[in-house]
């Protein structure tokens, strides 16, 4: 079972795939918007493929999306609701790349930044920007090589003028070109929006919403209601409900911190990088499969079994009624009876700092038992940090983890290693943001469960959150 996501692969491995086919719209050169679609083949006969709204005059990479591991038929599908929508003309990839990457070179002179994803994903399916692509001189801008800014209805009014506002300040007054004219589809008539043809729902509604909700406002506007969403961010991170919104205001945090903060990006890919290359080859079984490692003593398939050991673990975390979580671990323990699972939930429902002598005593009963090895590192670390890494990878080399495992795993490294607790870490926020991407892109919900998606993702973007909202408040 790979840990490799979609995005994952694109970012490690897509380059090695052969280019069967690239493309861009016929008028692009005279409108200044180009539609470039690229299409590399798997070995498997399959296909990924990418596209990149590029506005060569003005704002560089405004969109791109990208679609993985696909069949046949889907690419033929996505070309005939998509594709042909724009009269598109096959390309070499040399041009297509220069378009690509001499539009965002333009555009980062005024101070505009390829789309978020083109820096997270699409642009690690392009070939490296190096000596090894023949450069094409393309033209951005307009005749005298300043900017031209067209808003053809992408762009909402408050977006439209914080643009106006960045080319005033950028470029200066009188050196750049303004056209508005909602009307116009610099792309053709028959162009059809990537939205119609994509089927999937968007698991992140709220904090797409709000992302684009605060793109569009003006600075002004911004500064207000980054301020307002402060105050709400620091009564909700208190424990303090607040009309039972917290999704609302944990996922409008977030997209106002991400907005906020200037991230570091060579620095993320290098500790995202670092992640993967750890876990990358720890095998990854399903809870439920028992017997497993989780349940070694077990010697039939029982789904109840993992049910009442993880509402019990999900006790521990949320009740703080220290009564009612004995009384969960003393039925677990009356209905199952002693086994390493059990051991590991009273450890964890423990406030003893050193828990050695206890955890040596259960290993005897259960020789080998991953979680309860687990904790031994951890302790055993506590006081050799430099130590952490080697250890906690030698314990997993070679096993098979249950989800639950490698999501309790994943929480000591993460802690050991990137000390994501520690607020004096170097880089934190960036090891923050690789620690999210691996748990959004490479633990799929489905695979890994509740604790992983819920619990320690959440606390990972929590975490994140509260830096970059410090470092803002500490630089003003």
């Amino acid at each position: 079972q790979t840990l490799l996501s979609p995005e994952n692969y694109i970012r490690q491995k897509s380059r090695s795939l052969p280019i069967v086919k690239c493309s861009v719209n016929k008028n692009w050169e005279l409108s200044g918007l180009a539609s470039i679609f690229i299409v590399r083949r798997h070995s498997n006969g399959n296909f990924t493929f990418c596209t990149y709204l590029v506005d060569k005059d003005c704002l560089g990479v405004k969109d791109t999306m990208y679609y993985f591991n696909e069949p046949q038929e889907r690419l033929d599908e996505y070309e005939e609701k998509v594709i042909s929508g724009y009269e598109p003309e096959e390309i070499s990839y040399d041009l297509a790349h220069n378009i690509i990457f001499a539009a965002i070179e333009f555009a980062e002179e005024y101070g505009f930044k390829p789309h978020r994803d083109f820096t997270a994903v699409t642009q690690y399916f392009l070939e490296e920007d190096d000596d090894s692509i023949p450069i094409i001189d393309i033209h951005c801008g307009n005749k005298n090589g300043e900017p031209v800014y067209v808003n053809n209805g992408y762009e909402t009014p408050a977006l439209q003028q914080r643009i106006i506002n960045q080319l005033e300040k950028t470029a200066g007054n009188g050196n750049y070109e303004v056209y508005i004219n909602a009307d116009d589809n610099r792309l053709g008539e028959n162009y059809l929006d990537e939205d119609e043809f994509e089927e999937d729902d968007d698991e992140d509604e709220i904090y797409n919403r709000w992302y684009d909700i605060f793109e569009e406002m003006d600075n002004d506007e911004f500064n207000k209601a980054a301020y307002e969403t402060f105050l709400e961010w620091k009564k909700f991170s208190g424990g303090e409900k607040i009309n039972n919104e917290e999704e609302e205001i944990f996922n409008k945090a977030r997209a106002l911190t991400n907005i906020l903060y200037d991230f570091n990006y060579d620095m993320i890919d290098l500790y995202h990088e670092k992640i993967t290359n750890d876990l990358e080859n720890i095998d990854v079984i399903d809870d439920k499969k028992v017997p497993n490692s989780l349940f070694p003593t077990f010697t039939k398939n029982d789904e109840e079994l993992v049910d009442n050991f993880l509402d019990n673990f999900f006790e521990i975390h949320n009740n703080t009624n220290k009564k009612e979580v004995q009384k969960a671990i003393a039925e677990f323990e009356l209905k199952y009876g002693d086994c390493g699972a059990l051991a590991y939930m009273k450890f964890i429902s423990s406030s003893k700092e050193n828990q050695w002598d206890d955890i040596e005593k259960e290993l005897k009963k259960f020789p080998d038992y991953f979680l309860l090895k687990m904790l031994q590192v951890k302790i055993e670390t506590n006081e050799m940090p430099s130590e952490a890494r080697q250890k906690l990878l030698e314990l997993v080399k070679d096993r098979t983890l249950t989800n639950f495992e490698m999501s309790q795993f994943l929480l000591v490294y993460a802690i050991r290693i990137f000390k994501i607790t520690q607020i004096d870490t170097p880089d934190l926020v960036e090891k923050l943001d690789a620690l999210e991407t691996v748990l959004t892109n490479d633990f799929a919900e489905e695979q890994f469960g509740y604790f992983m998606n819920n619990i320690l993702l959440t606390m990972v973007r929590s975490l994140k959150i509260n830096n970059i909202i410090s470092q803002t408040i500490n630089d003003k």
